[in-house]
């Protein structure tokens, strides 16, 4: 299992919960957590681990306004 995946296993629910808790609908939060993941991928080089549960939270915000 790489890295990404272990990630995402640790976090995927709670970012979820999180998008649908601002969102208040399931689908869009599915979508939402989708495109935070999408973005953890593209930029996994930059981000430095120890910021990594604000920094998909805060992408997660800004993904639900």
């Amino acid at each position: 299992m790489s890295h990404f995946d272990d990630l995402y296993a640790k976090y995927a629910t709670a970012v979820f919960r999180y998008a649908w808790k601002c969102v208040g609908r399931r689908d869009v939060a599915e979508d939402i957590t989708s495109e935070v993941f999408l973005s953890l991928y593209r930029h996994r080089s930059s981000i430095e681990t120890d910021r990594l549960p604000g920094w998909l939270f805060a992408v997660a915000k800004n993904r639900a306004i």
